[in-house]
């Protein structure tokens, strides 16, 4: 066991472009779903080609038509309290292939 303690560069930290507001990584999707019916009301730039479907499709689509989740990887409804997915491999079922950039 190690008891030293490791420097943390937090200012290398600060410098990542993660904390920059408003940026989706290209091969990545934000997905704004309507807690009460599973509507997607609101997608990033990137959903149309991540997920093989156009714009139009997508808004107003259900999540779960849109991406193929498993059963146990879907929220359970908690009375009062925000819902979110846990991290699970997901696939796309509308699209045909790879997207056109390879990242």
């Amino acid at each position: 066991m190690n008891d030293r303690a490791e420097t943390i560069d937090l200012d290398a930290c600060a410098r990542e472009p993660i904390h920059i507001p408003g940026l989706i990584q290209p091969y990545g999707v934000l997905l704004v779903v309507e807690p009460a019916d599973g509507r997607i009301v609101q997608a990033s730039a990137t959903a149309a080609e991540v997920l093989g479907a156009p714009m139009q499709q997508l808004l107003g689509a259900r999540y779960d038509e849109v991406l193929q989740l498993s059963p146990h990887a879907r929220p359970y409804p908690v009375q009062g309290e925000s819902q979110h997915l846990i991290h699970a491999p997901v696939s796309f079922p509308r699209r045909s292939g790879a997207p056109a950039q390879a990242w």
